[in-house]
Protein backbone atom coordinates (compact mmCIF):
# COMPACT_ATOMS: atom_id res chain seq x y z
CA UNK A 1 0.00 0.00 0.00
CA UNK A 2 2.75 2.49 0.73
CA UNK A 3 4.40 1.51 -2.57
CA UNK A 4 1.66 2.87 -4.39
CA UNK A 5 1.36 5.81 -2.36
CA UNK A 6 4.46 6.53 -3.16
CA UNK A 7 4.13 6.02 -7.23
CA UNK A 8 0.74 8.02 -6.76
CA UNK A 9 2.67 11.19 -5.27
CA UNK A 10 5.47 11.07 -7.69
CA UNK A 11 2.60 10.92 -10.55
CA UNK A 12 0.91 13.70 -8.87
CA UNK A 13 0.35 16.81 -11.10
CA UNK A 14 1.78 18.92 -8.32
CA UNK A 15 4.88 16.49 -8.19
CA UNK A 16 6.33 15.47 -5.23
CA UNK A 17 8.36 16.99 -2.31
CA UNK A 18 11.59 15.01 -1.37
CA UNK A 19 9.96 15.42 2.04
CA UNK A 20 7.18 14.11 1.32
CA UNK A 21 8.69 10.92 -0.23
CA UNK A 22 11.11 10.71 2.64
CA UNK A 23 8.12 9.95 4.95
CA UNK A 24 6.65 7.23 2.82
CA UNK A 25 10.14 5.81 2.34
CA UNK A 26 10.39 5.22 5.88
CA UNK A 27 7.51 3.72 6.65
CA UNK A 28 8.11 0.87 4.04
CA UNK A 29 9.82 -2.53 3.86
CA UNK A 30 13.30 -1.02 2.67
CA UNK A 31 12.42 -4.42 0.12
CA UNK A 32 9.63 -3.29 -1.61
CA UNK A 33 11.50 -0.05 -2.99
CA UNK A 34 12.55 -2.14 -6.19
CA UNK A 35 8.91 -3.76 -7.07
CA UNK A 36 7.58 -3.11 -10.62
CA UNK A 37 4.39 -2.45 -11.91
CA UNK A 38 3.02 -5.24 -13.62
CA UNK A 39 2.08 -3.67 -16.92
CA UNK A 40 5.02 -1.77 -17.30
CA UNK A 41 7.64 -2.67 -15.37
CA UNK A 42 8.86 0.75 -14.18
CA UNK A 43 9.96 0.68 -10.61
CA UNK A 44 9.69 3.53 -8.56
CA UNK A 45 13.04 5.15 -9.23
CA UNK A 46 11.31 4.73 -13.39
CA UNK A 47 8.74 7.56 -12.38
CA UNK A 48 10.82 9.39 -10.07
CA UNK A 49 12.88 9.90 -13.18
CA UNK A 50 10.23 11.24 -15.50
CA UNK A 51 8.21 12.84 -13.14
CA UNK A 52 10.85 14.49 -9.83
CA UNK A 53 13.28 16.62 -8.84
CA UNK A 54 16.76 15.53 -8.78
CA UNK A 55 16.87 15.48 -4.82
CA UNK A 56 13.95 13.18 -4.60
CA UNK A 57 15.61 10.60 -6.95
CA UNK A 58 18.46 11.18 -4.66
CA UNK A 59 16.76 9.81 -1.69
CA UNK A 60 15.19 6.72 -3.80
CA UNK A 61 18.76 6.11 -4.64
CA UNK A 62 19.90 6.44 -1.19
CA UNK A 63 17.43 4.05 0.48
CA UNK A 64 18.42 1.19 -1.58
CA UNK A 65 16.08 2.52 -5.42
CA UNK A 66 18.13 -0.34 -8.19
CA UNK A 67 19.36 2.19 -10.97
CA UNK A 68 20.01 -0.79 -13.51
CA UNK A 69 16.08 -2.42 -13.01
CA UNK A 70 15.02 -2.15 -16.63
CA UNK A 71 11.38 -1.85 -17.14
CA UNK A 72 9.48 -4.13 -20.02
CA UNK A 73 10.85 -1.59 -22.76
CA UNK A 74 14.24 -2.52 -21.42
CA UNK A 75 14.93 0.67 -20.25
CA UNK A 76 16.86 1.74 -16.98
CA UNK A 77 15.37 4.47 -15.21
CA UNK A 78 18.50 6.59 -16.18
CA UNK A 79 18.17 5.90 -20.03
CA UNK A 80 14.37 6.64 -20.48
CA UNK A 81 13.19 9.61 -22.97
CA UNK A 82 12.61 12.95 -21.76
CA UNK A 83 14.10 13.10 -18.26
CA UNK A 84 15.74 16.38 -16.72
CA UNK A 85 19.73 16.04 -17.77
CA UNK A 86 20.88 16.46 -13.72
CA UNK A 87 18.53 13.83 -13.54
CA UNK A 88 20.10 11.57 -16.53
CA UNK A 89 23.78 12.23 -15.01
CA UNK A 90 22.84 10.99 -11.27
CA UNK A 91 21.30 8.46 -12.56
CA UNK A 92 24.56 7.05 -14.45
CA UNK A 93 26.61 7.95 -11.85
CA UNK A 94 24.92 5.54 -9.61
CA UNK A 95 24.16 2.87 -12.24
CA UNK A 96 27.83 2.97 -13.01
CA UNK A 97 28.86 2.33 -9.49
CA UNK A 98 25.87 -0.47 -9.04
CA UNK A 99 27.05 -2.20 -12.04
CA UNK A 100 30.99 -1.92 -10.56
CA UNK A 101 30.11 -3.11 -7.28
CA UNK A 102 28.00 -6.34 -8.90
CA UNK A 103 30.64 -6.58 -11.22
CA UNK A 104 33.70 -6.76 -8.13
CA UNK A 105 30.80 -9.15 -6.02
CA UNK A 106 30.81 -11.51 -9.30
CA UNK A 107 34.60 -11.85 -9.67
CA UNK A 108 35.06 -12.72 -5.78
CA UNK A 109 32.49 -15.47 -6.77
CA UNK A 110 33.31 -16.53 -10.01
CA UNK A 111 36.69 -15.75 -10.46
CA UNK A 112 38.14 -18.60 -8.60
CA UNK A 113 36.20 -20.83 -10.72
CA UNK A 114 37.02 -19.49 -14.10
CA UNK A 115 40.60 -19.51 -13.18
CA UNK A 116 40.47 -23.11 -12.01
CA UNK A 117 38.44 -23.87 -15.59
CA UNK A 118 41.23 -22.20 -17.27
CA UNK A 119 43.85 -24.13 -15.83
CA UNK A 120 42.24 -27.32 -16.32
CA UNK A 121 41.34 -26.46 -20.44
CA UNK A 122 45.01 -25.65 -20.82
CA UNK A 123 46.88 -28.50 -18.97
CA UNK A 124 44.20 -31.26 -18.68
CA UNK A 125 44.80 -31.36 -15.13
CA UNK A 126 41.63 -30.88 -12.80
CA UNK A 127 42.78 -29.34 -9.41
CA UNK A 128 40.67 -29.00 -6.01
Amino acid sequence: MLHENLRTLLQSPTGAEADDVAVILMRMDPASINEADHATGDTVLHVAARTADLAVVQLLLAAGADPLRRNVKGRMPGKQLNINDDVRTELDAAAAARQATNDTARAAVWGGAVQRTQNESAFGVQTL
